[in-house]
């Protein structure tokens, strides 16, 4: 398992109440296995929580924008970019 810090930013900050929090993982986890955990646990944070708006969100390492198809490994951050 490998813990992840989860960024967030703009309107998704100001929803969740939030700037960042914490989850535990799989290693090596493809990008379209944790957009639904990031999902749940984003619910779970925010009442009001957008799932269009999430879904619209991309999702970043410090190096690099991902795809569905890249995994998450060697990285310590996750940033959730809403759209702008």
């Amino acid at each position: 398992m490998q813990e992840l810090n989860i960024h967030l930013f703009g309107i998704l900050k100001e929803r969740v109440g939030k700037e960042k929090f914490v989850i535990e993982v799989e290693e090596q986890i493809p990008v379209r296995d944790l957009r639904p955990i990031l999902e749940k646990a984003l619910e779970k944070l925010s009442s009001n929580f957008d799932h269009n708006l999430f879904k619209a969100s991309a999702l970043s390492t410090d190096e690099k924008i991902l795809k569905s198809s890249d995994f998450i490994k060697g990285t310590k951050n996750i940033y959730i970019l809403p759209p702008v």
